[in-house]
């Protein structure tokens, strides 16, 4: 993780696709960390509906993660 950078990290399966897109900018403070994810492929629809709560829970961990990575 590096400050003023942004990455991007690709999981594939079969036909669908999911893409986490990070970013990482400074701030006033320290910097902020987000994050989107994106759900593509014929299965994208069901996929995003079931995993919708263990993505949002996982990425709530990931970027706490990152945060504390800058802070140190």
């Amino acid at each position: 993780v590096i400050e003023g950078k942004s990455f991007s990290i690709l999981w594939k399966a079969s036909f669908v696709r999911l893409i986490f897109s990070y970013e990482v900018k400074p701030t006033a403070r320290g910097s902020e960390v987000s994050c989107s994810a994106k759900v593509r492929g014929f299965l994208a629809w069901p996929v995003q509906w079931l995993l919708r709560k263990k993505i949002q829970k996982n990425l709530t961990h990931a970027l706490t993660t990152m945060v504390k990575q800058l802070e140190s």
